[in-house]
């Protein structure tokens, strides 16, 4: 509940768009534009909530990390994805695509739509790459015994300046 009173610090930019003094969503209507304002790692989980954001908005933009860009369009196909880049330039935008009413960082969709545990659904909401998956499947495949478990690790996450080395 207290997660916007950071918003403009070093750690949580507010960003802005065609407009300096375009209003936050209030989660009812318009065309949200929905940004990242913390890691690659907080706008995975956090995209969890962008389908609540779709049912709520009457379209909803979606400027991503560059990296991120093909997963997202992908897994929401009803929103329109792009990316401004990692150095704060304009949002490319279509002329078939409207221009964004509102603005909201990922992480303050939370305020919006998860109150209680039970708004949290499990519902799995990202899709992978099928071709990757295909390639992935045949090198674990090749290196594993068939049959076998396969199973993931990734140990470290943040940056420097989050505290990487103690993660």
């Amino acid at each position: 509940r207290w997660y916007d009173e950071a918003l403009g610090t070093e750690h949580r930019p507010i960003k802005t768009y065609d407009d300096s003094n375009q209003p936050f969503w209030d989660g009812k209507g318009g065309v949200p534009i929905i940004y990242s304002e913390q890691g690659i790692g907080d706008e995975i989980m956090w995209a969890s909530m962008i389908p609540d954001a779709v049912r709520a908005a009457e379209k909803v933009l979606i400027d991503v990390e560059p990296r991120l860009v093909g997963l997202f369009q992908r897994s929401f196909p009803e929103t329109y994805v792009a990316t401004s880049g990692t150095k704060g330039a304009p949002f490319p935008r279509h002329e078939s695509v409207p221009a964004p009413t509102h603005r909201i960082g990922v992480g303050s969709l939370g305020h919006l739509f998860r109150h209680q545990d039970s708004d949290f659904t499990g519902k799995p909401y990202l899709v992978a790459d099928h071709e990757r998956r295909i390639q992935w499947k045949a090198l674990f495949e090749h290196v594993c015994k068939k049959g076998r478990l396969k199973i993931g690790f990734n140990w470290r996450g943040g940056l420097p300046k989050t505290g990487e080395r103690i993660r």
